[in-house]
């Protein structure tokens, strides 16, 4: 028999008020914040205006611009319009030789890319039209690849939906990156930076025009002009990429061939012209 059922309580007990029993834990004070409902303010631009409309609004904002994609030592992007998007793009200067992309320029620098950020639903609607109607431009350093880097921080959506893209690299850090000039030891079969940049633009679905400008940086350092006439190393990347191109101009300042193969044509390689 259980031993709780022995017990009885008595009526002068169980008139007794009933007295819990103190606990060691100290219930914490609940503090309830007071519930205010602030009114949503309406977008007009998102909720009255349909999708083709906006989409028109973004184009016209956001599309058939030339961007410069700056990568600085911090590791982080920087985007500019350009002002001088025609003979940047295809080439004809070094790099872009609007004054408001110099140093000791006191012209704001502005960009596009701000309205991306506005709201995420306006990201979602108009980051396509940022690079399928785009022309990138990048300039590659001796010790920064801004290339690779791209590759790197884009989704591979985001990054098979650019169809333009030109890349300045001065032909001297090329060539020393090719054959290893400033090594004791060469390695042949080392993957270089040139050999990733073709990789990646190989992979690059959406790419439809494309230019590399290996322009002269007036270096005076002595290349070894036989060996690099003679070997295929600066040529043969070029071969990864399969899918053809509309447009693709390769520009060098020494004449070390006079045609390419690229995404299945051949191309005349254009002299470089200071």
């Amino acid at each position: 028999m259980p031993i709780f059922s022995r017990l009885r309580i008595g009526a002068s007990e169980s008139s007794l008020p009933f007295r819990p029993r103190k606990t060691l834990r100290k219930n914490k004070k609940q503090i309830e914040l007071p519930s205010v409902k602030e009114p949503v303010n309406e977008c007009l631009f998102l909720q009255r205006l349909p999708l083709e409309l906006r989409q028109e609004i973004y184009r016209l904002v956001l599309g058939d611009a030339t961007m410069h994609l700056d990568y600085s030592p911090y590791r982080c992007f920087s985007s500019y319009e350009c002002q001088a998007p025609p003979s940047c793009f295809n080439g004809d200067d070094t790099w872009c030789s609007s004054p408001c992309f110099r140093k000791d320029c006191v012209t704001p620098r502005w960009s596009r890319v701000p309205l991306l950020l506005s709201c995420q639903q306006i990201h979602s609607e108009s980051v396509d039209l940022l690079y399928t109607t785009s022309n990138f431009c990048l300039l590659v350093g001796a010790a920064e690849n801004s290339f690779l880097e791209l590759t790197k921080r884009l989704s591979p959506r985001n990054l098979n939906s650019i169809r333009s893209i030109s890349i300045h690299w001065a032909f001297m850090n090329v060539i020393d990156d090719v054959f290893s000039l400033g090594n004791i030891v060469p390695n042949p079969w080392k993957r270089t930076n040139w050999d990733r940049l073709w990789e990646s633009i190989a992979g690059m679905q959406g790419l439809r025009h494309l230019v590399i400008n290996l322009y002269d940086s007036g270096s005076k350092v002595e290349w070894p002009r036989d060996l690099v006439e003679k070997d295929h190393r600066v040529f043969t990347p070029l071969k990864k990429r399969t899918a053809p191109l509309e447009s693709f101009r390769l520009i060098m300042p020494h004449q070390l061939a006079e045609e390419v193969e690229v995404g299945g044509k051949v191309y005349a390689v254009q002299p470089w012209l200071s």
